[in-house]
């Protein structure tokens, strides 16, 4: 996940300029000026890396940023919440793909999920009438919820979560949703978080489009400050805010503005994983993830998380999962680094500095407990040119064995604030929606909300995926699918969401 520094960033670069938002790769111009930024940037970006030591040969660094170069493919994903809106695109797709010259379209991960041998702004521009009607298709298809446009590699999280059946889930992060949305597809609850109002409510359109409504509950807090509530989570996912720079054959603008972030974000990423661990139940798993190849944002995050929680968790070793997963097995990940430099922006090695708080962490630097370092290899590095020809990821799976320790104020229990029972909602009133409860299912009665203010009749009825009172402390972007809505006449009547 790009985080709200990098946007910010990018948004002030842009206006300074004065130009458009930058296109795609494969179809962005550019003056001799432009260029040679993007040369600078590139060239201080590989020698960052160089310097991280990320793989054992000099031939798989090349390969690497020759991989960055080139633009991403599009791909898409079965949305198992939506079969029959699946199967009638499907209907017309093996038509369309035909028309194509060449194998244009590669089904991948056991057939769950496609690749089109195309970036998606060659594929929107493109000349040819058999590709211009692809493109159309796959948008229809997305627009009609029977697919999901994703990014290979993003569907690691839900193949690591491991959801099950009856789960309650908690997304610490969720926006843009396209991850929420597979977690949906098992768990009885998915509670998905965002930090900013604006994305919260686009993500919670998002996921209504998708299917989700019955299942997911969209909240705005902050991550690293998400209340307790009588929920503990069988799950957590935690793709927490990063750098983005694994995104840079995606969004290579990203590159103009890259200034070895990670140091600005590790402290962050580290309050939003231990928030995370307090939340989840003893016996769960998390998933933490970024988008970066910078491990300031990844193990060393990993590492400081196990130094606070003093073997509250363990780094599940994934080699059986990777290999019994087909698509965790397409994307070849490798083992988490076990050492790396802290560099200032001018690239020469830092030392730790208490006086410096904000950007020289003791625990930006690698381990020096053994028994931490140990455990670092069981992470996942995704790389684009090891995976098929996708983004860069990271991600380590923890199961928690015991409680957090309370001492540590970062860990340290948060109660609710007081105040409403459920931000934004309501529960029925006996009295005054009478109506409305009598609308309703008596197994439902704990699970009914509206938006209607305490003094007026429900107009529209929501039923909440779990009972009202699991959400108490919680402020509700979106709090599960509208099933009833009063009409003139003051009785009730189904609606379709």
């Amino acid at each position: 996940m790009v985080s709200a520094r990098q946007r910010e960033r990018l948004k002030r670069r842009r206006a300074r300029d004065n130009k458009p938002r930058a296109a795609p790769a494969e179809d962005d111009t550019h003056n001799d000026e432009e260029e040679d930024d993007r040369g600078d940037r590139f060239q201080a970006y590989a020698d960052y890396y160089k310097r991280q030591k990320l793989f054992p040969r000099s031939g798989d660094h090349v390969a690497f940023l020759r991989s960055l170069r080139a633009p991403l493919p599009a791909t898409f994903r079965r949305n198992g919440l939506r079969p029959a809106a699946f199967d009638a695109a499907m209907a017309t797709f093996d038509a369309v793909a035909a028309r194509c010259r060449g194998d244009v379209v590669k089904t991948l991960a056991g057939g769950a999920w496609w690749r089109l041998d195309l970036g998606r702004s060659a594929l929107k521009h493109a000349d040819d009438p058999a590709l211009r009607a692809l493109n159309g298709w796959l948008q229809a298809a997305a627009r009609g919820g029977g697919v999901v446009r994703q990014e290979l590699v993003s569907g690691a999280p839900s193949e690591l979560l491991g959801v099950r059946p009856g789960d309650a889930v908690l997304d610490v992060c969720a926006a843009p949703g396209s991850k929420t949305s597979q977690y949906c597809e098992a768990a009885r609850l998915v509670v998905a978080n965002d930090a900013d109002p604006r994305r919260a409510y686009i993500l919670a359109s998002k996921l209504r489009s998708l299917g989700c409504s019955s299942k997911c509950v969209v909240t705005c807090h902050r991550g690293q400050a998400f209340p307790a509530t009588a929920l503990k989570f069988d799950r957590v996912a935690c793709d927490v805010p990063c750098s983005g720079d694994g995104t840079v054959r995606k969004i290579p603008s990203l590159l103009k503005v890259w200034a070895r972030p990670g140091r600005r974000l590790h402290a962050l990423q580290l309050q939003i994983v231990l928030r995370g661990l307090r939340l989840l139940k003893v016996g769960g798993t998390m998933v933490f993830s970024t988008c970066s190849f910078d491990p300031l944002e990844n193990e060393a995050v990993v590492a400081a998380a196990l130094r606070a929680c003093q073997g509250a968790f363990v780094v599940r070793d994934c080699a059986s999962l990777v290999a019994s997963s087909p698509l965790l097995a397409c994307l070849a990940p490798r083992p988490g680094l076990k050492t790396w430099a802290v560099l200032d922006d001018g690239g020469a090695a830092l030392a730790y500095d208490p006086a410096a708080k904000r950007e020289r962490r003791a625990s930006m630097w690698p381990p020096a407990e053994a028994d931490i370092a140990a455990q670092l290899p069981r992470c996942l590095r995704f790389y684009p040119h090891d995976s098929r020809d996708g983004g860069g990821f990271f991600a380590a799976v923890f199961d928690k064995v015991a409680e957090l320790p309370a001492g540590d104020p970062r860990t340290r229990p948060r109660t609710p604030r007081a105040g409403a029972p459920v931000a934004g909602y309501r529960e029925l009133d006996a009295r005054r929606d009478a109506a409305a409860l009598r609308a309703a299912p008596p197994e439902l009665r704990g699970r009914l909300l509206t938006r209607s203010p305490a003094g007026a009749a429900a107009r529209r009825v929501t039923v909440a995926p779990c009972a009202a009172a699991e959400l108490a402390g919680l402020r509700l972007v979106a709090a599960g699918e509208i099933r009833w809505s009063r009409r003139d006449d003051g009785s009730y009547g189904d609606v379709t969401t």
